[in-house]
């Protein structure tokens, strides 16, 4: 099973811990966007025109060859978890909400939702596992 992990970069320690917890499990993780953040030294400002649209390829890409989709609440603003979602949702994708389930009405539309990164982590590995 693919796993896409989209979030906010703001938050991107939260991202890179899950990414690393599912990969550590064995899970298929596709587009690590942290890891491009990190080496890019920025998600958006600053980037020249042809860095940012080959991270917003290769993130389309990785969301449409997953499996699931897992978003994680963003806390601060962002823009490309949501338009990964859109993806996903377009796309016939399952998508695995983490949060409070208070953030936006779209967070409904998730084929499943847990409240933590912990149950996120469970939900998966149980998920490949089948």
């Amino acid at each position: 099973m693919r796993v896409y992990v989209a979030g906010a970069s703001a938050e991107i320690e939260r991202a890179e811990a899950l990414i690393a917890r599912l990969r550590d499990a064995g899970v298929e993780v596709i587009s690590d966007w942290p890891e491009n953040v990190r080496r890019a030294g920025a998600a958006n400002i600053g980037l020249t025109h042809e860095v940012r649209l080959a991270a917003a390829r290769a993130c389309s890409l990785g969301v449409r060859r997953s499996d699931w989709l897992v978003v994680l609440e963003p806390k601060a603003p962002t823009i490309g978890a949501w338009v990964e979602m859109g993806i996903a949702l377009a796309q016939g994708i399952d998508v695995l909400w983490v949060g409070e389930g208070d953030c936006t009405v779209f967070e409904s539309l998730a084929t499943s939702t847990v409240s933590s990164d912990d149950e996120a982590f469970r939900f998966i590995a149980e998920a490949c596992r089948e």
